[in-house]
């Protein structure tokens, strides 16, 4: 099914990750009656445009069961996203995004809804305590700590952005409270998220970077020296996503990546591998 027309301007290209990371709201699909008695199961690929404002304007169901493709578009093309910039203008964008189907659905999209209520109270409670740190991480320890813990009652295939973001807030508050080993924990979940590869390359890059950290305050120097080289490609990903796009996170994701090869080339340095080390902070 195609809905809208064409843009005079060729619509920006983003990936799953971002779209999931730019929905504002969802519409859940209504399964077909033979569907749900036979309990279908599939994942339906939808290519879909937005306007400038985040409406769906045109989208297209491309793989996944047929009897489960009517109902994904019919859902989709009810979601408002949150738009797109290029350049410091909003624009259209296009992408591919996903739609599960499974026995028991609205059962668990009942239970995410409850789930994401408390974290979206506890996550602020989070955020305000972060930007009231003034040196002192003491503060955020414990409701940091409570937000990772509520995103990690989300089901495994859903919530990735909010998983990983609370994992990686606790991981570094932790950490900056000399909590290495507490914090190695939520370092781990982090990655062990950005791993299923729904989430965008900045995400990814963070969650490594903390664990690299982590790793190298507990003098595990390989294992700090793995992660930030995994860090600085995730970054250059994204800075390389970001300069296509003409994003405004060009400049924070430069200075990130400077600093992430610094950091590396310390690491590597440690080891004995100064050379490596030398020719490693010449590259960005």
């Amino acid at each position: 099914m195609i809905i809208g027309s064409a843009f005079a301007e060729r619509p920006l290209q983003v990936s799953e990750a971002q779209l999931t990371n730019h929905l504002a709201q969802s519409v859940e699909p209504v399964y077909p009656q033979a569907s749900a008695n036979s309990e279908m199961k599939g994942t339906v690929v939808v290519l879909l445009t937005l306007s400038a404002e985040g409406k769906v304007v045109e989208l297209k169901a491309i793989s996944g069961p047929q009897q489960l493709r009517l109902p994904a578009t019919d859902a989709i093309r009810q979601w408002q996203f949150r738009p797109f910039r290029s350049d410091g203008h909003v624009v259209p964008a296009s992408g591919e995004i996903s739609l599960e189907f499974f026995a028991g659905r609205e059962d668990v999209v009942r239970r995410d809804r409850e789930i994401f209520a408390r974290y979206s109270a506890q996550e602020k409670l989070c955020f305000e305590a972060t930007i009231r740190v003034g040196g002192n991480y003491a503060d955020t320890v414990a409701p940091c700590m409570k937000t990772a813990e509520i995103a990690n009652e989300f089901a495994p295939n859903m919530r990735f952005f909010e998983r990983i973001n609370a994992n990686t807030k606790a991981a570094w508050v932790l950490e900056n409270t000399q909590k290495s080993q507490d914090a190695l924990l939520y370092a781990d979940r982090a990655v062990d998220i950005a791993q299923q590869g729904r989430i965008d390359d900045s995400g990814c890059a963070s969650a490594y970077q903390v664990r690299a950290e982590i790793r190298f305050d507990l003098r595990d120097l390989k294992g700090a020296e793995e992660d930030f080289s995994t860090a600085i490609n995730y970054n250059r990903k994204a800075l390389k996503l970001a300069q296509l796009q003409k994003s405004a996170t060009i400049s924070n994701l430069e200075s990130g990546q400077k600093s992430l090869q610094e950091r590396h080339s310390r690491v590597l340095a440690q080891m004995g591998k100064p050379k490596h080390s030398a020719k490693h902070s010449e590259v960005l």
